[in-house]
């Protein structure tokens, strides 16, 4: 009776446990659901971070390209005025050289009007006041012509060089007002040139204001962003720390209903043995065996005894293949760049992936050794969770034809 009661003990402790352990499992479960929660939250910010980063990238660069342009008119308009100035001073030696063709049309006036001057001081002073007088006096009609010729020639003369002059004048006037008139456009796109040039300089300074805040935003986006991934990065850890912890659950269950299960069988092998002891010995007390038959008896049930103590280790040494970590998803990936967004096959702990040798899993140290299907694997790269394993091909047709299948894991101690 009271192994009975030590059995019931047992066998009630068991369940208890597994209840226990089932109740905390779900509890863990609720966990891994809100940090899931949390870490999609934060990687929705972090996506809106790096939308917010490329487009202030963009702004930037929309306004460095705008700055180059700027400088590019600043560069044209520098050499723009250099010329009008060039140009402005060759009207200005223009325009004395014209004044200089001035100056000595009014000097060739002068003289011509005092030859004039002269001519008619001769006429007056000799009694010749007309040219008619001077005709009369000619001394024959050939003398006539002559002096008569001179007169015309004189009077055609004069009137030449008068309307020469007129017209020097003239051209010369027009000459200058037209010099005034490009002299005076030029210092009007001058004043055009200058006004452009403070306009394209205050819209550089207003640029580079601008390309400055952009950089200050594009460095506080860049640090938030970063914060936000290694946020993510923390809730990747404690995630597969979770999964971690509600594997072991679920083994440390298993564990607990095989218990349970060897418990029952062997209350019921006991209760079986406490039977057929009962029987053997109201057989034994309605016939008692002689001392050499309890002697041969004793002889033939020690090697049946010895052979199902080896039988039973052969099975515990069959049976353990290290610390049970659960049953885990599993999938496979190469070194293309649809897999790894990469194709060098370094992992992450550094090593050149190998196939039967190379595994990705989140969740326990770089260099941890598993078990799967009675093949060891080492986990060299990252890329998911704990819970789930990618295992290495060399292509990628070969990771396609694997697809995803799950089996009991272990670690290899």
């Amino acid at each position: 009776m009271r192994r009975k009661r030590i059995i019931a003990m047992i066998l009630s402790l068991a369940m208890t446990s597994a209840w226990g352990l089932n109740c905390y499992a779900q509890t863990t479960q609720e966990q891994i659901d809100s940090k899931k929660a949390q870490q999609k939250e934060t990687q929705a910010d972090y996506q809106s971070a790096k939308k917010t980063l490329e487009s202030l990238k963009s702004k930037k660069n929309d306004k460095q390209a705008y700055l180059t342009e700027l400088n590019q008119q600043m560069s044209e308009l520098k050499n723009s005025l250099a010329d009008l100035q060039e140009q402005y001073d060759d009207k200005q030696e223009e325009l004395k050289g014209v004044q200089a063709d001035l100056d000595a049309a009014e000097v060739d006036r002068q003289e011509q009007y005092e030859d004039m001057k002269l001519r008619i001081q001769y006429m007056y002073e000799n009694d010749t006041s007309s040219y008619v007088e001077i005709l009369l006096s000619a001394d024959s009609f050939s003398d006539f012509l002559n002096k008569a010729e001179n007169i015309s020639a004189i009077a055609e003369y004069d009137r030449d060089m008068l309307k020469k002059y007129e017209e020097t004048v003239k051209l010369i006037a027009q000459k200058e007002e037209k010099v005034k008139e490009e002299k005076a456009a030029i210092e009007e796109l001058q004043k055009q040139y200058e006004a452009r040039e403070e306009e394209v300089s205050e819209l550089v300074e207003e640029t580079y204001v601008q390309i400055r805040e952009y950089e200050s935003e594009i460095k506080d986006s860049e640090s938030n962003a970063a914060a936000l991934l290694k946020q993510i990065s923390k809730q990747e850890d404690e995630l597969n720390s979770l999964l971690k912890k509600q594997k072991d659950e679920q083994a440390a269950a298993k564990k607990a209903a095989e218990a349970k299960a060897a418990a029952e069988k062997a209350a019921q092998e006991k209760a079986a043995a406490e039977k057929a002891a009962a029987k053997e010995k109201e057989e034994a007390a309605s016939k008692v065996p002689s001392p050499d038959v309890i002697k041969q008896n004793t002889k033939e049930e020690a090697p049946k005894k010895e052979e199902q103590k080896e039988e039973s280790k052969e099975e515990e040494k069959q049976g353990s293949s290290g610390t049970y970590l659960g049953h885990f998803k599993l999938t496979a990936y190469c070194a293309c760049s649809k897999c790894c967004g990469k194709s060098d096959g370094i992992t992450a702990s550094g090593t050149k992936a190998t196939q039967g040798r190379t595994v990705a899993m989140g969740g326990v140290p770089l260099g941890t050794k598993i078990s799967i299907n009675g093949k060891t694997y080492v986990v060299e790269d990252r890329g998911t969770v704990y819970g789930h394993v990618d295992i290495f091909f060399n292509s990628h047709s070969a990771a396609l034809q694997f697809g995803k299948r799950y089996a009991d894991v272990y670690l290899v101690e």
